[in-house]
């Protein structure tokens, strides 16, 4: 699956979970992409606009294992990229 298809499909998942997510370019060297935070008692996915989709996919995929994602559909491509997430370090 082409990489900006993969991060468009993780982000759906995301949603349909009822998640927040925002997409932002981050204004200092990060050494990650996002990731999860709590905002105003609210849990929201924070993505570095300007990351490479690779990266992005990556902290979707780190998300979703967080969450019971097994609930949403999701293209079947995405959701192996969600399992060999769960095994790098």
């Amino acid at each position: 699956m082409e990489q900006a298809r993969l991060v468009s499909e993780l982000l759906l998942g995301l949603r349909k979970l009822g998640l927040s997510v925002r997409i932002e370019p981050f204004d200092v060297d990060s050494t990650t992409a996002g990731g999860l935070c709590t905002l105003e008692g609210h849990r929201v996915l924070i993505l570095d606009a300007n990351a490479p989709p690779l990266e992005q996919a990556t902290v979707l995929a780190q998300a979703l294992l967080s969450l019971d994602h097994e609930s949403v559909y999701l293209a079947p491509e995405a959701r192996r990229f969600i399992y060999a997430t769960r095994s790098r370090p």
